[in-house]
């Protein structure tokens, strides 16, 4: 799940030109994601892949996204 995740940062990447913030994936990929990342606690998991992740239940795959509000919340800082 991993190496499949880093694709599909790196591919929007090289679409969009800049890297997404956010990917989408159903719970069954996060668990699968948290098994690749044993030795790191969940809540640091977003920090590793710079990424925010959204659990959606109806997710059949993976996909990144850019969201505006999640950049202007992340730059203005905690609270």
């Amino acid at each position: 799940m991993l190496s499949f995740l880093y694709r599909l940062i790196r591919g929007f990447q090289r679409e969009h030109g800049f890297p997404p913030n956010a990917v989408y994936l159903s719970p069954l990929h996060y668990r699968a994601l948290c098994d690749n990342l044993s030795g790191l606690p969940s809540e640091k998991i977003e920090a590793f892949l710079g990424v925010n992740l959204v659990l959606e239940p109806t997710a059949t795959h993976p996909h990144a996204a850019w969201q505006d509000s999640l950049h202007r919340r992340r730059a203005a800082g905690p609270g």
